[in-house]
């Protein structure tokens, strides 16, 4: 059982208390760092919050530059943390990387190399000043993955990364890879203009063992939960409708770091 007995105690009144019997207490200073979404909320609440250029500063500082639906854009100066979230959140898994190939990735990453490797799931791609992190589309061939069925009108997440919706029934969901040449040229266009690698692990949806498939989108609602994750897992959340609701098929997720100690 947990306790909280001072729970709805403000602190000024809880430090002028012990002030008035000349006891000492420890501040935390995680509570004042604007680096926790907790520090945050109290600011916010208190009318003292900074800009929101200012709140997005400690992920950039951090190395974190984009993210884009699935695929997120790094600085070859990331650090661990930000390298190891965005691999488990690029890969659609829970588990950060070990620690011994973390921390060589992030020695290849500052040594300016120009490198492929799979870590958590993911794919991370460094060339020139690009740094990649996008799902690895190999695992599909590894790891065969049953399709997933959509129910109508029912949002339900697959592979980790997207939140599917189909407007009938008998549609399910399966990764685009081995699938690329049977969509129209009008899917394989959108594809187009992705990274190669992030292709063949985008969704498309199969109905009724039709030999077609088609890429998830506006007609078949598809959104991304990868920047969601993230910003979860940096602390980039200030307020809790910034978490989304767990939608149908949607296992909550684990805060990332919760078990593991991720060092540099």
């Amino acid at each position: 059982m947990l306790l909280r007995p001072l729970l709805d105690v403000r602190r000024q009144d809880l430090r002028d208390w012990l002030r008035a019997r000349d006891a000492a207490w420890i501040d935390d200073p995680a509570n004042d760092d604007p680096r926790f979404a907790r520090s945050r909320a109290r600011r916010a609440l208190a009318g003292t919050s900074p800009p929101p250029t200012a709140l997005a500063a400690p992920a950039t500082a951090r190395g974190l530059l984009a993210v884009e639906d699935d695929v997120i854009r790094l600085s070859r100066h990331a650090d661990a943390r930000t390298l190891a979230a965005a691999l488990v959140c690029a890969g659609g898994g829970e588990r950060p990387p070990r620690g011994d190939r973390l921390a060589h990735a992030l020695t290849r990453l500052r040594s300016g190399e120009d490198f492929t490797a799979a870590l958590s799931g993911a794919r991370l791609e460094a060339a020139g000043d690009r740094v990649l992190v996008l799902r690895e589309p190999g695992e599909y061939r590894r790891h065969a993955t049953p399709p997933v069925p959509l129910p109508q009108g029912l949002e339900t997440v697959w592979d980790g990364r997207w939140a599917l919706t189909a407007p009938q029934s008998g549609w399910v969901a399966v990764p685009a890879a081995g699938r690329l040449n049977q969509l129209s040229d009008a899917d394989r266009a959108v594809l187009s203009a992705l990274p190669p690698a992030a292709r063949a692990a985008r969704p498309v949806l199969i109905r009724n063992d039709a030999t077609a498939p088609v890429l998830a989108g506006d007609a078949h609602k598809a959104q991304a939960l990868v920047a969601q994750r993230l910003a979860s897992a940096l602390d980039g959340m200030t307020h809790e409708t910034d978490l989304g609701a767990f939608t149908h098929g949607a296992t909550p997720w684990k805060h990332l770091f919760s078990s593991a100690d991720i060092r540099e």
